[in-house]
């Protein structure tokens, strides 16, 4: 077997100038290093992840809570928190509200670099 298969690729994604660590589950901007609450964090990759569609607020509460009584509210605290996460603003909106699908869409420039 080759040494190089067994080595675990690390995901990084860059949007923003804010390096996103899969592995670590915290995100960079210069020397600033910040950790998300693991439901923001997770909201932020599943958006990233899927943001070839819109994701409405009954799948991100069916992937992500496990939990049917997570309000509408939680879910957008978490997705606000994402975007904060990535200084993502009005002037930017890498996550966007659609608001005829009732969900939300990753519309950002993301750099994805995998690490050996």
């Amino acid at each position: 077997m080759n040494a190089a298969n067994d080595t675990a690729q690390i995901k990084i994604y860059e949007i923003n100038n804010v390096v996103i660590d899969m592995q670590l589950k915290e995100l960079a901007c210069g020397t600033q290093v910040h950790r998300p609450a693991p439901e923001v964090f997770a909201t932020l990759i599943y958006l990233i992840e899927h943001r070839h569609r819109t994701i409405s607020v009954d799948e991100l509460r069916e992937s992500l809570w496990l939990d049917e009584e997570t309000s509408e509210f939680e879910i957008l605290r978490a997705v606000m928190q994402a975007r904060q996460a990535i200084k993502d603003d009005e002037t930017k909106q890498c996550i966007a509200f659609d608001p005829g699908l009732q969900g939300y869409r990753f519309t950002g420039e993301v750099l994805e670099l995998e690490i050996q």
